[in-house]
């Protein structure tokens, strides 16, 4: 007798959908399945509207945290204060290196450490970036008033935890 493999969830077929932000009626009712449609949407929203400064969503957070931070930071803390793994955060700061936005420069107390410095040429394009970003957000969030803007950004911070 032959026994039927068990597929585990984490073997299931990777789904690949053609419009990512299309809503199926028979599942609105499901608050997980509708933000996972709202994050697909304002993702290609906010990729419209920064992907001709030649980055990405990550692109425009990476140069952020580097801007706001008063000390230069290593790959690895990035990685893991961003919540990246360290894979995709070394093909970012690769991009932005090649695009002169940061540098990348050997700890002289450790070679193997690694710290990243946001440029002049990076701060001027995080400037022209997060106006863009801006602006789609706010064309994104044009159906709330600015009371439900607010209390929608309090909302979802409450809900991340912090």
């Amino acid at each position: 007798m032959q026994t039927k493999k068990k597929t585990k969830p984490t073997e299931c077929v990777t789904v690949q959908f053609s419009d990512e932000t299309k809503v199926h009626p028979a599942l609105k009712e499901h608050l997980g399945y509708c933000l996972f449609k709202v994050t697909a949407r304002w993702k290609a929203n906010l990729l419209q509207a920064i992907l001709h400064h030649g980055v990405i969503g990550a692109h425009m957070a990476l140069l952020k945290v580097l801007d706001k931070s008063t000390e230069p930071l290593n790959q690895n803390r990035l990685s893991e204060e961003m919540g990246i793994d360290k894979a995709s955060m070394v093909k970012l700061i690769d991009h932005l290196e090649n695009k002169e936005y940061l540098v990348r420069e050997t700890d002289p107390s450790d070679r193997r450490n690694k710290k990243i410095t946001i440029t002049t040429a990076g701060r001027r394009a995080l400037t022209r970036i997060a106006d863009d970003a801006k602006k789609a957000e706010r064309d994104f969030l044009k159906k709330l008033s600015e009371t439900e803007q607010k209390s929608f950004r309090e909302y979802v911070l409450r809900l991340l935890g912090n």
